[in-house]
């Protein structure tokens, strides 16, 4: 008999609590058998608890190594825990209750951003923003939830009344920021509210800070209001302007063909023209000052320009001119310096045909080399008596004298007229003829002269007079030429002498000995008192036209490189005048209107002048352009039909043919009046005129002029008393060359 025995198997059972399982679920072993069961939680779940059966656990091994007995696995679960942490960027909370969080659990997270910033990105641990919520309702695993705190941004927008923006036009802004918005106004617009956001004004600018919610910007532009000053019954006037300037465009003029003109015996210093013959330009100059560049008016319009010359264009010469980028019909020399223009005799130079008798003394025109001596010393008085420098020395400097001692000033008495101003006005003024000469053969004085003085009421003055040097004295070897003080002082001196200036007056012993002494030395090198320079201008010119009967506008133009934005203008005359003047007190003004009832009785004096140049531009102005006054063409000529406003009624038959002032205007003649009915009877015109009664030039018997009426059907003469007056009903017709 034979027995086999083989091991006892013990049953494993298994009791499970909760959300998972064990594998395999039924296991028999030997005794000493080792056995490995897995446990697998559900998700979310993990083991809570595992005994039985001896066995040990390691991870979700349950792992029985021999049994002496049946025995029974005890295995329970619960559900997983999960850590949730947070990460906070930026100026904010989150504020979390628990940090260890079921799958099945719901939990709300509060946002809480600082003030003024805003949760701008969320994310972890699967939640979903709700407001300001942060809602977690199904952890997976362990997590972080990040959280984006940034600074609120404010949307700023804008918006514009008027003529003019606001840049930016919008913006977004966060409460820690400040931003500028600048506010740029229309032409001859300027700001007139600008609200909103909280911020603060300064001029143009507008900066907002510490924005706390969003907002708008509002900003209105209104029109500059014009700056309107009267003045009544005066003859200086001075005002600021500022101006808005672009600089001109300067254009070349390539020289060609310089030739020499005869020297003239006389010259003025504005003598500079342009010609065109078969599309060739021309340029003369008939002065002693050689041209570099000159400041032009091209077209109908006048518009400024600047020209420079290749190379430079001596004095008294002519010269061939082309303008590769310039087309225009007219060139017209600006010429504005007016002050010390009179017309200049100074040969003819054949000396050595006079003053043989060398016993006498003897009064000449210059020999060649003298002559060139006498025109630089003329053409430095010229340019200094064109600046500022030099106006306010003569004012300061008759100033103290005159108030110290009215009798070493003339006993001038008129306050509304500074006497520094009219000694301005009337040294050498525009028109006198000024001969200069050379004292030869015996010594009577360093210098003679004497003259007529000046009518500052007339345009074109028909005074004149003559001024000398000792024939020593004007020699480039002479210690007074080279020194140029005592040399410019005799030359003032007899100058002031030959425009009607007295000792008396202040401008001969006094002022001359200033000018040539102390002022001149200081202004001015050794080596520009002794030579001829080239042609000076203003940085800054003007032009005049009438805007109606009443009113003339003033513009400005800037030929230099300088940036202008004020000039100094000072208004004068030599006759009370009352007047307004209107001017925007803008950076966009560009000029000035002048408005009156009447025109001055004497011509106008606008002087202009900036910080950065000491040259002084004039404008002057006849009586009889500061009103509205027909002009015809006829034939070869003009004819103006001069307004009753610029008339004098007490002139007789002699004083009104001074009516006609500006150069190269005469009073008509019969014939002539006769020209000009024909003209507007052919065609019907004859009823513009508001007078039909004109007084003519030419005299068909002694003492008496003629008296012409202008019917519908003829033109009616008869002859008229020189001795009589104009009255208020007959009017005067002024003819020039159209040319």
């Amino acid at each position: 008999m034979s027995l086999t025995f083989s091991p006892k198997l013990y049953d494993i059972t298994f009791s499970i609590d909760g959300n998972g399982g064990i594998s395999p679920t039924q296991q028999s072993i030997k005794y000493n058998q080792s056995v490995s069961f897995t446990i697998t939680p559900d998700e979310h779940y993990e083991v809570n608890t595992v005994n039985g059966c001896q066995g040990n656990l390691s991870g979700n091994t349950y792992t029985i190594n021999g049994t002496d007995g049946h025995c029974e696995v005890s295995l329970s679960f619960k559900e997983k825990y999960y850590q949730v942490t947070t990460a906070i960027l930026g100026e904010g909370s989150l504020s979390i209750t628990e940090t260890e969080l079921k799958n099945s659990q719901m939990i709300d997270i509060t946002v809480s951003p600082e003030v003024h910033h805003e949760i701008s990105n969320i994310n972890g641990c699967q939640g979903v923003l709700n407001g300001d919520l942060y809602v977690l309702s199904e952890v997976t695993e362990d997590c972080q939830i990040t959280a984006d705190f940034t600074p609120k941004l404010y949307s700023v927008s804008t918006s514009v009344i008027g003529d003019g923006t606001i840049s930016p036009d919008a913006s977004q802004l966060t409460h820690q920021d400040n931003q500028t918005f600048s506010m740029l106004a229309g032409n001859l617009q300027q700001v007139a509210s600008v609200t909103g956001c909280s911020g603060i004004q300064d001029g143009n600018n507008y900066t907002v800070s510490n924005v706390d919610s969003d907002c708008e910007i509002s900003v209105e532009f209104e029109a500059v209001p014009a700056v309107n000053e009267s003045y009544e019954s005066v003859s200086v006037t001075e005002l600021t302007l500022p101006l808005k300037l672009q600089n001109v465009n300067h254009i070349e003029g390539l020289i060609e063909d310089i030739t020499a003109l005869d020297k003239p015996d006389r010259f003025n210093f504005n003598d500079i023209s342009f010609r065109k013959s078969d599309n060739i330009w021309y340029v003369k100059n008939n002065t002693p000052i050689p041209i570099n560049a000159l400041p032009v008016q091209l077209g109908s319009n006048k518009a400024f320009t600047l020209v420079k010359l290749s190379e430079t264009l001596p004095e008294y010469s002519e010269a061939e001119v082309d303008f590769p980028s310039l087309m225009t019909e007219s060139i017209i020399y600006a010429h504005q310096y007016r002050l010390f223009n009179p017309t200049i005799t100074i040969g003819p130079n054949n000396v050595e045909e006079l003053c043989t008798d060398k016993e006498k003394t003897c009064y000449s025109l210059p020999n060649i080399e003298e002559r060139k001596l006498a025109e630089i010393t003329a053409i430095n008085i010229y340019n200094l008596a064109n600046t500022k420098s030099y106006a306010n020395a003569m004012l300061t400097f008759f100033e103290n004298r005159c108030n110290y001692d009215n009798a070493k000033c003339g006993n001038y008495n008129n306050p509304q007229l500074p006497y520094g101003v009219y000694n301005l006005l009337k040294f050498a003024a525009e028109g006198h003829r000024l001969t200069l000469k050379i004292m030869r053969n015996q010594y009577s004085a360093e210098g003679m002269g004497g003259g007529s003085g000046a009518n500052l009421s007339a345009y074109i003055n028909t005074s004149g007079g003559w001024a000398s040097i000792w024939q020593s004295y004007i020699n480039e070897n002479h210690r007074h030429w080279k020194n140029g003080g005592q040399y410019y002082n005799i030359w003032y001196h007899e100058i002031a002498h030959a425009v009607g200036m007295s000792h008396a007056s202040g401008m001969t012993y006094g002022f001359a000995d200033y000018f040539a002494k102390n002022y001149m030395p200081g202004i001015t090198e050794q080596q520009t008192r002794t030579s001829r320079g080239t042609l000076k201008y203003p940085e800054l010119v003007m032009d005049a036209n009438l805007n109606d009967e009443k009113a003339l506008n003033v513009s400005f133009a800037n030929l230099g490189n300088n940036d202008i934005s004020e000039v100094k203008i000072k208004i004068i005359t030599a006759c009370k005048w009352t007047f307004n003047t209107e001017y925007f007190p803008s950076k966009d003004n560009t000029g000035l209107t002048l408005s009156y009832d009447t025109p001055p009785k004497c011509p106008l004096f606008i002087r202009a002048s900036t910080e950065t140049s000491d040259n002084v531009a004039t404008l002057k102005i006849a009586k009889t352009e500061l009103s509205t006054s027909p002009r015809y063409k006829v034939g070869s000529n003009i004819f103006t039909v001069l307004s009753v406003s610029v008339l004098e009624p007490n002139d007789n038959g002699w004083a009104i043919r001074r009516s006609c002032e500006l150069p190269g205007s005469n009073l008509a003649t019969k014939s002539q009046y006769q020209e000009l009915w024909d003209h507007l009877s052919d065609n019907n015109k004859l009823g513009e005129l508001s007078v039909k009664v004109f007084l003519s030039r030419d005299e068909p018997l002694g003492y008496r002029i003629w008296k012409l009426t202008f019917d519908d059907d003829a033109m009616k003469s008869g002859h008229y008393w020189m001795t009589h007056k104009l009255g208020n009903d007959k009017a005067l017709v002024c003819v020039s060359s159209a040319e």
